[in-house]
């Protein structure tokens, strides 16, 4: 039972999550012969004021990170 916690600023639509999660699915089944329904993932959302690196604080998410993209067949 794979479990796959991705921490990342909050303003992703849920489409995008959709994706990654497909996604990361997807590789875990591939690489470590899971079965789907028995692959977790889990998103832990943060605020950019909750998250600082090099002691700064991110700034918001711009809105071409939260875009829908289309996936690639």
């Amino acid at each position: 039972m794979p479990t796959v916690r991705i921490e990342l600023l909050e303003g992703r639509s849920p489409a995008v999550k959709q994706q990654v999660a497909d996604e990361v699915t997807e590789m875990m089944c591939r690489l470590l012969g899971a079965q789907p329904g028995h692959v977790y993932v889990m998103f832990d959302e943060y605020a950019p004021h909750n998250w600082a690196v090099g002691g700064s604080f991110f700034p918001s998410p711009t809105p071409a990170t939260t875009a829908t993209t289309s996936r690639e067949s």
